[in-house]
């Protein structure tokens, strides 16, 4: 799973961009990484969470920008295109049922295609 998302720096604004996940709801949070954010230009900050992040109910994730300043004459950070991305993989026993049901339909389909064709003697 990661989480990115675009800072662009006016020369003002902040200067560390901390990601941190929480796991129980936001109970307690973990540092997942860090990036520095240049005085000026555009930046994409990018980073994987940690593997006990994947498949977790209750995950929420923390962007805390720092180290603000201002002297007032320029336009402050601006923060975009925030993105978490992963892969959802579904659970066994959703993949069994969903196995079974095909087999099902299959074994279904044989019984009426054997009753259909069956030779009659003369």
């Amino acid at each position: 799973m990661t989480v990115s998302f675009a800072i662009n720096a006016q020369g003002n604004g902040f200067s560390l961009a901390n990601v941190y996940f929480s796991t129980n709801g936001g109970g307690t949070f973990t540092l997942a990484f860090s990036q520095a954010v240049p005085s000026a230009g555009t930046i994409i900050v990018s980073g994987a969470l940690p593997a006990a992040a994947n498949n977790t109910p209750l995950l929420t994730v923390r962007i805390e920008l720092t180290g603000g300043q201002s002297n007032g004459s320029n336009l402050q950070n601006i923060v975009d295109n925030i993105r978490i991305e992963g892969t959802i993989v579904p659970e066994p026993a959703t993949v069994t049922a969903g196995l079974l049901g095909v087999l099902g339909l299959c074994w279904h389909q044989r019984r009426r295609l054997i009753r259909s064709v069956r030779f009659r003697k003369a």
